[in-house]
């Protein structure tokens, strides 16, 4: 099941979608970062970089899982093997599960360990940093089985489906 349409043509739509997006984020990172420090504060937006630099380093869980997922989907898909595709899927919503298990279990023993005990907190800070670890912590860990979405609409050509998504 290839891409739909002219392979040019979905070259030049998804290559175009990719700029969308690009300039969106853009846009939102020189706006958001201002208009987010005014209304958190100074102390309080610092909080939140810290605790999501923290959580940033969970993706490295990945280990280029997302890249082979789509390299077995674009295979099974060039053989019509619609059982492989499902096979492979099958398999990476198990181990992206186990690693949204481990992002979670990290995120517990960051919360209850490293935090309270991080030298620049105040101890009023300290239960409003555990409680924004635990919801980046969690988006996190169910990114990783949803991810496989996003894996298969790469794998079979759709990218202005992709962009868009990233867009939304």
């Amino acid at each position: 099941m290839a891409g739909v349409g002219h392979p040019a043509w979905n070259l030049l739509t998804g290559t175009l979608t990719g700029y969308v997006l690009l300039g969106i984020n853009i846009v939102l990172g020189i706006f958001l970062m201002p208009f987010t420090m005014f209304h958190l504060g100074q102390s309080n937006y610092g909080l939140w970089m810290l605790v999501a630099s923290m959580t940033a380093y969970f993706q490295l869980l990945d280990l280029g899982y997302g890249n082979g997922l789509v390299r077995q989907i674009t295979q099974a898909d060039a053989q019509g093997d619609e059982n492989g595709v499902n096979e492979v899927l099958s398999t990476f919503l198990v181990v992206y599960g186990a690693l949204g298990l481990v992002a979670l279990a990290a995120t517990a023993l960051l919360a209850l360990t490293v935090l309270p005990r991080f030298p620049n907190l105040s101890p009023e800070q300290i239960p409003t940093a555990q409680w924004v670890l635990g919801l980046l912590g969690f988006r996190v860990a169910i990114g990783f089985p949803m991810g496989i979405f996003g894996a298969v609409t790469t794998a079979r050509q759709r990218f202005v489906l992709t962009g868009c998504v990233a867009i939304a």
